[in-house]
């Protein structure tokens, strides 16, 4: 569809969810590299901060502010086009580099965080653990293609309020900031919650750290992601 002409919200909105598929999509053929060979971020695209007085959007009390952190352009661009559409958020800036992640945040003191969780150079988990000490008024969702349960529960023991698989639909981001906002946990419609709730009660009958609980190849993964 052409810029020329998308002039109503619902166009604006089906835009914003092409937008976020083709992000979606291609952010899963980029995980298809070993991590060694993935193509990396556009340098000038690393880090973009604006100011919600910038926006030239309603900032009132009811509006939600959101930080976007994703290490592929494409994905951030897209995660802006979906929030963009929607009146009741504003986005205050983004960030492809997963150690600039908190000074961001604490810098633009979002309400919510979308946290892609595998970045380069530090895993999302650390990162999580990180922010919810200096950053405790943001609450933070996972942005993640991984649904398996020692992911879900290690983002949410160390301080994620929402898990989102980046198969779901839009609008399911959408729900899941929403509750965020509030207060209230959001998983994916696809995760088990009764899987998630076994994997945790074994973590905490375990006297291993939950990070032994995880397979060899994620832990590979995880470390690979740690070291860049």
């Amino acid at each position: 569809m052409a810029a020329g002409l998308i002039s109503t919200p619902l166009q604006v909105r089906e835009w914003a969810a092409a937008s976020w598929e083709y992000a979606s999509g291609l952010d899963r053929w980029v995980a298809g590299f070993p991590l060694n060979q993935r193509p990396g971020p556009v340098p000038w695209l690393r880090r973009s901060y604006r100011s919600a007085g910038r926006t030239g959007r309603n900032n009132g009390p009811d509006v939600i502010s959101v930080f976007l952190a994703d290490d592929h352009p494409v994905v951030l661009r897209g995660l802006r086009d979906l929030f963009d559409a929607h009146e009741d958020f504003t986005v205050l800036g983004q960030e492809s580099d997963a150690l600039r992640v908190v000074a961001a945040v604490k810098h633009t003191n979002p309400n919510i965080l979308i946290l892609d969780l595998l970045m380069p150079r530090l895993n999302g988990i650390a990162l999580i653990a990180q922010l919810r000490k200096k950053c405790p008024g943001t609450r933070v969702v996972v942005l993640s293609m991984h649904s398996d349960p020692a992911y879900v529960w290690e983002a949410l023991h160390n301080g994620a309020i929402g898990y989102v698989l980046k198969c779901s639909d839009s609008e399911e981001l959408i729900q899941a900031a929403n509750m965020a906002f509030r207060g209230r946990r959001y998983l994916s419609s696809t995760l088990s919650q009764h899987e998630l709730e076994r994997y945790a009660h074994a973590a905490q009958q375990s006297v291993l750290d939950p990070y032994d609980m995880l397979t060899n190849r994620e832990k590979q993964v995880l470390q690979m992601s740690a070291e860049g």
